[in-house]
């Protein structure tokens, strides 16, 4: 199958942070962890470290594919199936409504879903739950948010401001660059 979205195209190479790249690769493959959630202020690196957590990422953990899914946009959790079996391709079935048809999608997928954004549709937590209620171990979602979702699975990872070189510290840019 293979899935392999971008929203969002990063111009110039990933500078820095490299601990919490390794950190984060290293939580995705650890067997039991389904959820992987990035917290901290608005701004501060969340969506691209996750854009580069998941474009890093082996096929032989998720041979279905990572697919990256914007929710900037999104306001209404009840629109939340909608948009991610939409940007998944999901077949529609006009026996079922988009959440049922999302379900039945991932119940045999082994995939990394990248979901951004997701302060903005915190109620729709209970979707994330059924996803992961419905689909095998394989089956992670990596999640951007200002705030933990307090839900079972999830292992929050909290992103800090970068820390700037010290004046006269001798740092390289080969020494930053991941």
């Amino acid at each position: 199958m293979g899935i392999r979205m971008s929203t969002q195209a990063h111009v110039g190479p990933f500078i820095g942070r490299a601990q919490e790249l390794k950190e984060i690769g290293d939580l995705l493959q650890q067997e039991g962890v389904r959820l992987v959630t990035l917290t901290g202020l608005g701004g501060i690196g969340k969506t691209r470290l996750a854009h580069e957590a998941a474009a890093r990422v082996s096929r032989h953990d998720f041979p279905d594919g990572v697919a990256v899914i914007s929710l900037a946009s999104v306001r209404d959790p009840g629109l939340l199936a909608e948009v991610i079996a939409q940007e998944l391709a999901v077949p529609e079935d006009p026996e079922q409504t988009r959440e049922q048809d999302l379900l039945a999608y991932v119940k045999k997928r082994e995939m990394l879903l990248v979901l951004d954004n997701f302060e903005q549709v915190r109620d729709g937590r209970y979707l994330v739950e059924q996803l992961l209620e419905s689909s095998p171990p394989g089956f992670v979602i990596l999640l951007t948010s200002q705030h933990v979702l307090e839900i079972g699975w999830e292992r929050a990872y909290p992103v800090l401001e970068m820390i700037p070189p010290q004046l006269g510290e001798d740092v390289s840019v080969e020494m930053l660059r991941v």
